[in-house]
């Protein structure tokens, strides 16, 4: 009887895997509406190549992405039933093909930013995990959009129609290279397949981060002094917004100063600096801010000096930082130790005034008798 109802209870949790999982032939699924989470798929689902409605090569390279990434491909010319199980909740946005590649893209929401086509702007910077939806709609001549995508040598190595083209994207996720996230800079001009429109080229580039640091006068401090500090930043290109939070864990900041080029405005976070053109720019390392510290605590203790939370935005490109953290020695000023300081310049003292005193006493004793 045990084993029955066991049975039943594992049966019970595979209900939902029979229930739910859907199967799609790839060429019923359909990117061109508006909506953003068009096609949504599950986990368990399945997509089939084998619907005898449709022909298709089998010399083709088969791929599927997810986020950008290649998660399974085959190129097995076998493979009539060819087929994908869906690993995670995620939504279909698109074919791209050729006359030897298939690649079957699926999104989740794990991007790090969405730009909408509308909004993209000339030499614009993507970097992996950044998420472009081509949200213009589907009438005249934007079916024939058309995207392109170059490597570092600026050599064509991916293409694929945009929403409104029968099996195409409306959205792509910019991929990793080889594991490690990438740059892309954006050209738009008259291209395309079939009609010559306003087409986005992606070039893939070499590209630096910005660099931010904090430099102090001293690396240690005692109790009761202050050290001088100045929040830098190193970067190729103009800056026009930085955002950040300091954490100072028994720290106390003052006489915090901005350069000029610099203004920190009312905003989201503790600092919002506005930066005027060209301050930042040519891999110059420029300050952010200047500002003093001092401990909170007469201890021995290494104290955190802490940027978080940092958002930068330039005319092309936005990101946010991981942070850095930079220590501080704080050596306590010793009471007791100042007191055997002062006991012992003042002891002598006292024995000499003493002595002189038992001397002239003795004296006039002397004299006396």
């Amino acid at each position: 009887m045990k084993k029955v109802f066991l049975f039943i209870i594992f049966a019970l949790f595979l209900i939902p895997t029979f229930v739910f999982a859907e199967t799609y032939y790839i060429y019923d699924l359909n990117s061109d509406d508006n909506s953003f989470n068009t096609n949504v798929l599950h986990e368990g689902d399945i997509i089939q190549f084998s619907n005898p409605s449709y022909t298709y090569g089998y010399d083709y390279y088969y791929a599927f992405f997810i986020d950008g990434v290649e998660v399974y491909s085959t190129q097995d010319e076998t493979e009539r039933n060819l087929e994908y199980i869906v690993p995670t909740d995620c939504f279909f946005g698109g074919i791209g093909h050729n006359s030897t590649f298939f690649g079957v893209y699926l999104y989740t929401d794990n991007y790090n930013r969405t730009i909408m086509f509308s909004d993209m702007v000339e030499n614009q910077i993507f970097k992996s995990g950044d998420l472009v939806v081509f949200d213009h709609d589907n009438e005249g001549d934007h079916i024939y959009i058309t995207a392109y995508m170059y490597d570092t040598q600026q050599e064509l190595v991916n293409f694929f129609m945009v929403q409104g083209y029968s099996f195409g994207f409306n959205r792509y996720v910019f991929p990793k290279i080889d594991g490690k996230d990438a740059y892309w800079k954006v050209s738009i001009f008259e291209d395309g397949l079939y009609r010559p429109l306003p087409c986005p080229h992606f070039y893939q580039i070499e590209f630096q981060e910005p660099v931010f640091s904090i430099d102090c006068k001293d690396n240690k401090i005692s109790f009761g002094n202050k050290t001088q500090c100045t929040l830098s930043v190193q970067y190729e290109y103009e800056l026009q917004n930085i955002n950040f939070n300091l954490n100072l864990p028994n720290l106390k900041i003052s006489n915090v100063q901005f350069p000029e080029g610099i203004e920190n405005a009312e905003g989201a976070l503790e600092y919002n600096l506005n930066l005027s053109g060209g301050y930042v720019g040519n891999n110059r390392k420029v300050s952010l801010m200047n500002f003093d510290l001092e401990a909170t605590k007469n201890e021995t203790y290494l104290s955190d000096i802490q940027v978080i939370d940092i958002y930068y935005r330039g005319e092309n490109f936005e990101n946010s930082s991981g942070g850095l953290t930079v220590d501080l020695n704080i050596e306590p000023v010793n009471n007791p130790k100042t007191l055997r300081s002062l006991i012992s310049i003042i002891l002598p003292v006292v024995i000499l005034i003493g002595l002189l005193l038992y001397m002239n006493l003795f004296v006039k004793k002397k004299k006396e008798s």
